[in-house]
């Protein structure tokens, strides 16, 4: 199916609201490199789209609904809480699968979400985390922002959350900064607020440091 179904156009265009995960339980395998974006990554050699470590996380999605042998492939239709509405065993040319898509959309009940709105608000949620297991403050703050004023609650409140944490590690580093400047170590100080400054503009601890600093070259100005 991966050669010829799933790339067929009608069939991208038809699934592109759906939440497909690949579910391939062969894990005896080796990581490849690849380049993206001029920097050369590990990706996996089955799916080299996406990491060892995300293929592991998707074959265990697929055994929370296969146990023991079966039959590959075998196509599983959940609802948005992930219980299962039908599967589909064997090989299915695009027009069987397309009539799947049709009747697991019309077993759904309620308000959907398309892609793009989606997208809106995830993208910004998975670089915004990824840029803060980084230590990349800035742009993990644009990201979480542009997240959390969006439409979809549950990324809402992810990046709401994302962001107070943010805050919490900004304002921790600036009590650092302020007793350095009690303990009149000026130098460690002004190398944390410029950091402050630099990684939580955005935030009051950014804006707070920034006013330090201001007052350290005022006050270094007037000696």
């Amino acid at each position: 199916m991966e050669s010829s179904t799933l790339p067929n156009e009608e069939v991208i265009k038809t699934t592109a609201d759906i939440v497909a995960v690949a579910s391939h339980v062969d894990n005896d395998h080796k990581s490849i490199e690849v380049v993206e974006k001029g920097v050369k990554v590990r990706r996996c050699s089955i799916y080299p789209n996406i990491s060892c470590e995300d293929h592991m996380r998707t074959s265990e999605v697929g055994m929370k609904y296969i146990k023991g042998r079966f039959a590959a492939p075998v196509s599983i239709w959940t609802d948005p809480s992930g219980k299962e509405m039908f599967r589909k065993s064997g090989y299915r040319q695009p027009e069987a699968f397309l009539a799947d898509v049709k009747d697991a959309l019309g077993r759904v009940s309620g308000s959907r979400i398309s892609k793009s709105d989606y997208d809106k608000q995830a993208i910004p949620l998975d670089e915004a985390e990824a840029a803060a297991r980084d230590g990349k403050y800035r742009i993990a703050i644009d990201g979480f922002t542009k997240a959390s004023q969006g439409s979809i609650e549950t990324l809402r409140t992810s990046a709401t959350t994302g962001l107070d944490s943010i805050k919490r590690t900004g304002q921790g580093l600036l009590a650092r900064a302020k007793a350095a400047l009690d303990s009149s170590r000026r130098d460690q100080a002004r190398e944390l607020l410029k950091l402050i400054e630099s990684e939580f503009g955005a935030l009051d601890c950014g804006r707070e440091a920034s006013a330090l600093l201001k007052k350290l070259g005022e006050e270094k100005d007037t000696k």
